[in-house]
């Protein structure tokens, strides 16, 4: 069969696509076809198929705009972009040239993917609902009626200035951030400086988390839980956390209270620093070194608290049976200490009752221990001879002094030099009684000589010799 066309306008077109058969009968007119004036003589039914598929065609992506700051400051003029037109929502803003004199100001709401900063300054007086990227030397400043609305990230080495809102979180890696707004959620810092200014509000139920870095709080900031894991915490003033603490390692500085209303768990680190709170203290691992303050109770369930020089806790200690404490120089336990784990006094001196369980151990040494109370005693002694002077006949070394002491220690494990045997005795010193570790040397009768047994013998046989010549 021969296919026959139909002409429409001055075009030919396949009957197939017109609804006609193929056995040479004439199809009915085009409804589409031109009438007079109407749709224009060259428009087919192919034409207008094309124009619909486009028309109903899935979206383009949105592209991606470069900042070039040819007209203005103002995010808004298309021609400050490159290509011209503003970045909309699936788009990234890309701003990565610090020399453009025209650097961008967010002067309008707006909504975008994705806003990259790795040069330049990026200053926002308005809405910006996107997640913000800092790297290379890009900086951003939000002032006081700007606000991010999404999350952002810090890892350039530029400046990050909030005076505004950031609803999301914000992670810092690098450079230096001054906060003297609101961010909404949680707060992460593993590098850089983090500054908490006159203004700072950080989120009441979110938590502030430190893993390398500096943040320092020069105005009183309240959070909702606390992670110290790395880095520096410090300032001059107070934070306040409303759930818990948790310190695995890194400084809480000197200067700076943490006053947590929650449980606050010690893993490693160093506290120069004041903790305090209502919540309890316990030391779960690790090694925490304390030179600062830590104003309430304190268990030692597990891991060791080394008091560095003049630490001191405010209130009681409880060493559990895995649990090591350490006394400083002129480190202080205000209140009762209770051992069933091993206690290293060190010089230290506590403003209480000390009583040491069947489990204890204590390891003693030259720096003394003074208990302002009643020393119950029982467990292990363990005395380290070490600075001890045994030039002379009798040498004393002082284990500890206490008000009154009570019971006796169940193992006495005290070592000393060659011709010395050990003791202890507990004597008065004025209001004290003083627990003393006694090193008394052995008097030894020498053996007689070989030439001194001869002429004994010599001497006993003249003898016999002269009694018989009588």
């Amino acid at each position: 069969m021969t296919r026959q066309s139909t002409e429409v306008g001055d075009h030919h077109v396949a009957p197939d696509f017109l609804g006609g058969s193929d056995c040479g009968a004439q199809t009915a007119p085009d409804p589409v076809a031109p009438r007079g004036r109407g749709l224009g003589r060259g428009l087919t039914r192919a034409t207008l198929l094309t124009v619909l598929a486009l028309a109903t065609a899935a979206p383009v992506s949105a592209q991606d705009r470069d900042w070039d700051g040819e007209t203005s400051t103002l995010w808004s003029t298309s021609t400050n972009w490159n290509p011209n037109g503003e970045p909309s929502f699936g788009a990234t803003a890309i701003i990565d040239s610090g020399s453009l004199s025209n650097q961008p100001t967010l002067n309008v709401n707006r909504s975008v993917t994705a806003v990259n900063v790795s040069s330049g300054t990026l200053t926002v007086d308005a809405t910006l609902t996107s997640t913000v990227t800092l790297s290379g030397t890009g900086n951003l400043t939000i002032n006081v009626a700007g606000g991010v609305v999404g999350n952002i990230s810090m890892g350039s080495s530029g400046t990050l200035v909030n005076n505004g809102t950031i609803t999301g979180n914000l992670s810092i890696a690098n450079g230096t951030t001054d906060n003297a707004g609101v961010v909404t959620s949680a707060t992460f810092v593993s590098g850089g400086l983090l500054h908490l200014n006159d203004g700072t509000n950080l989120s009441n139920s979110a938590g502030l988390s430190i893993s390398g870095g500096t943040v320092s709080v020069l105005s009183t900031e309240t959070v909702g839980f606390l992670t110290l894991s790395g880095g520096t915490l410090g300032g001059s003033s107070e934070l306040r956390v409303v759930g818990s603490f948790s310190q695995l390692a890194g400084v809480l500085a000197i200067g700076l209270t943490v006053n947590a209303a929650g449980d606050k768990t010690l893993e490693g680190g160093t506290i120069a620093g004041t903790l305090e709170g209502a919540g309890a203290t316990t030391v779960q691992s690790g090694t925490t070194l304390l030179s600062g303050t830590i104003s309430g109770p304190v268990t030692v369930a597990s891991g060791a608290l080394d008091i560095d020089g003049t630490g001191s806790i405010g209130g009681a200690v409880e060493i559990d049976s895995l649990g090591h404490f350490i006394g400083g120089t002129s480190g202080s336990v205000v209140g009762t200490l209770k051992s069933l784990g091993r206690f290293t006094p060190d010089g230290l001196s506590i403003e209480g009752d000390m009583t040491l369980a069947e489990s204890a151990r204590l390891f003693g040494g030259l720096n003394g221990l003074v208990i302002n109370g009643v020393a119950t005693l029982d467990g292990e002694l363990n005395f380290d001879s070490a600075g001890v002077d045994f030039t002379s006949g009798l040498v004393e070394a002082e284990v500890f002094r206490a008000d009154s002491i009570v019971g006796d220690f169940a193992t006495f494990n005290v070592a000393g030099p060659a011709g010395f045997d050990v003791g202890y005795r507990i004597d008065n010193a004025g209001s004290d009684l003083r627990y003393l570790i006694t090193y008394t040397r052995v008097q030894v009768v020498p053996e007689p000589s070989g030439l001194a047994l001869v002429m004994l013998a010599m001497l006993a046989g003249a003898g016999a010799t002269r009694r018989r010549a009588r």
